[in-house]
C-alpha cells in the first residue's frame, strides 16, 4: 500500500501546552516563547486534553496545528468536508486530471470491468478530434468515474478537530478513515494527552 499521508507540518504544540495554563493563572502570563513546558505543565495540559469533547476544557488543543498532504478516494472526500475546521488548502482537480486517468490513479476497490472501460473512455475522449463530440465524451467522463478515483489535496487542521474525528471515524466501516485514525495516533503527544 502506498502512503497517502505525506508531508506532515506541526506548529504550536509547545506554546499551547503553555496556553493551556491561562485559564488558571493570575496577572500577564510569563514570556514563554521558545521555552520547553514543564512536567507539571505537560501533566496539566494532558489532564485537560481528555476532558470530554464539547466540555471546553480541552480547547487548547487548537492551538497545534497541523498541516499535511492525504491522497483520498471520492467516496470519503464528501464525508472530510463535513468537519468544519478541516480547511483544503489546495487539492488536485478532478476537472483537469480526469482525462489523463491511469489504472494507478485508482484505489483496489474499484472493480476491474468498471475501470477497464472508464479507461477506454478515457482513450475515446483523448482521440476525439471534434469539439462537439470530445464535449459530450469529457461529460461522460465526469459522470462516470469510479468512486474510486484518488486526489492529493493539502489539509490544515489542529488537534482538537483531529480528537473529534478520532472519535467519531476511528471504527468507520471505510479503510481510509481507519488508515488516518491510525495515523492520528502516531502525532506528537496525541496518544499521550488526547487518548490516554
Amino acid at each position: 500500500m502506498k502512503n497517502k499521508i505525506r508531508n506532515v507540518d506541526i506548529w504550536g504544540l509547545d506554546e499551547s501546552v503553555h496556553a493551556s495554563g491561562y485559564p488558571m493563572s493570575h496577572g500577564v502570563p510569563p514570556l514563554h516563547w521558545g521555552s520547553v513546558p514543564t512536567d507539571k505543565r505537560y501533566a496539566q495540559a494532558s489532564r485537560l486534553a481528555k476532558a470530554p469533547t464539547g466540555s471546553g476544557h480541552d480547547c487548547w488543543l487548537k492551538g497545534v496545528i497541523v498541516q499535511f498532504d492525504w491522497t483520498i478516494s471520492q467516496t470519503i472526500y464528501p464525508q472530510v468536508e463535513r468537519y468544519h475546521f478541516i480547511d483544503i488548502i489546495s487539492s488536485q482537480s478532478k476537472m483537469h486530471r480526469l482525462y489523463l486517468a491511469e489504472k494507478k490513479d485508482f484505489n483496489e476497490h474499484v472493480d476491474s470491468v468498471i475501470l477497464n472501460r472508464f479507461l477506454e473512455m478515457v482513450e475515446e475522449y483523448n482521440n476525439e478530434d471534434n469539439p462537439l463530440v470530445a464535449k459530450d465524451l469529457f461529460l461522460k467522463l465526469v459522470y462516470s468515474v469510479p468512486m474510486g478515483y484518488e486526489l492529493t489535496a493539502r489539509f490544515s487542521t489542529n488537534y482538537l478537530q483531529l480528537k473529534t474525528i478520532y472519535q467519531q471515524r476511528k471504527n468507520h466501516k471505510l479503510n481510509e478513515w481507519q488508515e488516518f485514525c491510525k495515523w492520528v495516533e502516531t502525532l506528537p503527544k496525541f496518544k499521550e494527552w488526547v487518548l490516554g
